[in-house]
């Protein structure tokens, strides 16, 4: 099993369709995985929620990842292919295949509509390892599988499967900040929510795991350098009173939904996002691009 590096920005990445949201385009997923490769991110992951990985046939997630792959090896960044299931048999034919096509990790949530126990989950994690010997980056994600599990039971998972991350995405910043103080090995504790990134970087967070780092790249990074790389405090925080308003807005609706909007607004068009989903209104996008647009002129000194 190989390692990944963790510290920086990876983007979470849609998935484009047609106009008719039938197929996949593949010339999307080269100019966005170039677009995030050319401003600094240091990884890619298809196939999560910003993926709409739910509104997928087991097909086209093979696919998605694959050309992922294929764009991501081209770009240099690291791949880790979402391969998240309610079955674990469905989940290891994803791993399997996802490996076939060159990824370098696997991110994984947990069961949902019906959480799994820990030991029941340690099992699936096993079978998917079987199937491809990679690291997994645990995608914890309470609200929506209905399993919470303790910081101790996180850093378990690590210790006992393949699991050597967890992209943290719940708001409890005292069991993210327990993580990061334990004296433990076995999991790398990567911020998982779009507005607590100045917390969790701040806290000692090595990386993120970012979906308007899809269409805001530059901005993500230069966030990150400063506050992560530079440990300049002050020059996050003055670029961060104008991110948080973004990931605020993408938080206030569905979310692929708004990082296919921002994509448009940063003249990438992604297609439209699949039913039961619906378009941001025309509102939001208002309000969007003109949080985008404040966001990208005081990056560049004109706020």
């Amino acid at each position: 099993m190989g390692k990944i590096n963790y510290e920086g920005v990876i983007a979470a990445m849609t998935t484009p369709f047609s106009a008719d949201g039938e197929n996949i385009q593949k010339d999307t997923i080269e100019e966005m995985t170039k677009f995030v490769a050319d401003n600094g991110v240091i990884g890619i992951i298809p196939g999560g929620t910003t993926g709409e990985f739910g509104a997928m046939t087991v097909e086209e997630r093979i696919e998605v990842n694959r050309l992922y792959c294929e764009a991501g090896k081209k770009h240099g960044l690291s791949v880790i292919a979402g391969v998240g299931s309610l079955s674990t048999k469905e989940a290891a034919l994803l791993a399997r295949e996802a490996a076939d096509a060159g990824a370098d990790g696997l991110m994984v949530v947990a069961p949902f509509y019906t959480p799994p126990s820990f030991e029941e989950l340690v099992r699936h994690l096993d079978e998917i390892s079987k199937a491809a010997d990679l690291p997994i980056l645990y995608y914890h994600l309470p609200d929506t599988t209905g399993l919470q599990l303790t910081a101790e039971e996180l850093v378990e998972l690590g210790a006992r499967t393949n699991v050597d991350s967890v992209k943290f995405t719940e708001g409890d910043m005292v069991k993210f900040n327990t993580i990061i103080q334990m004296d433990q090995q076995d999991i790398v504790p990567l911020c998982g929510f779009d507005g607590l990134n100045l917390s969790a970087l701040a806290a000692g967070a090595p990386g993120s795991v970012w979906g308007m780092a899809a269409f805001l790249p530059d901005l993500a990074v230069k966030f990150f350098n400063a506050l992560a790389v530079d440990k300049d405090l002050d020059t996050a925080r003055d670029l961060w009173r104008y991110l948080l308003p973004i990931c605020d807005a993408l938080e206030s609706g569905n979310y692929a939904a708004g990082v296919k909007a921002g994509l448009k607004i940063r003249d990438i068009d992604a297609g439209p996002i699949r039913l039961p989903a619906s378009a941001i209104d025309d509102d939001a996008t208002a309000l969007l691009k003109d949080l985008i647009d404040r966001a990208l002129d005081a990056a560049d000194g004109k706020a």
